[in-house]
């Protein structure tokens, strides 16, 4: 989970193979599953290539929260599923009511 917060990819990697070795042993632990996507986004990010599970957001120069760089069909939903993520619908309204109400 501390590598998650990593921006090294070498690090995110290590953090992804972790979390899915978490969730090998222990196929109950969504949890597992969920930091394994959100250190896979974060490692994609890191090496300027866009995220495939919607687990980032950042602010654009206007001052909006943005996914983007984020390739929306890359994995199905139903895989997102799997990782224990929103659909990509369920992720742009979540983002939508972000810039409606603010976030700091």
């Amino acid at each position: 989970m501390i590598l998650t917060g990593s921006t090294s990819p070498e690090e995110l990697k290590l953090s992804h193979s972790l979390a899915l070795k978490a969730a090998a042993l222990n196929p109950d632990l969504i949890q597992a599953k969920a930091f394994a996507a959100v250190a896979y986004d974060r490692f994609l990010w890191s090496s300027n290539k866009p995220q495939i599970y919607g687990t980032q957001v950042t602010q654009s120069k206007d001052g909006k929260w943005i996914m983007d760089p984020f390739d929306r069909t890359a994995i199905t939903d139903e895989q997102r599923s799997e990782y224990g993520i929103a659909s990509v619908k369920t992720l742009e309204e979540r983002l939508k009511t972000l810039n409606e109400e603010g976030f700091e």
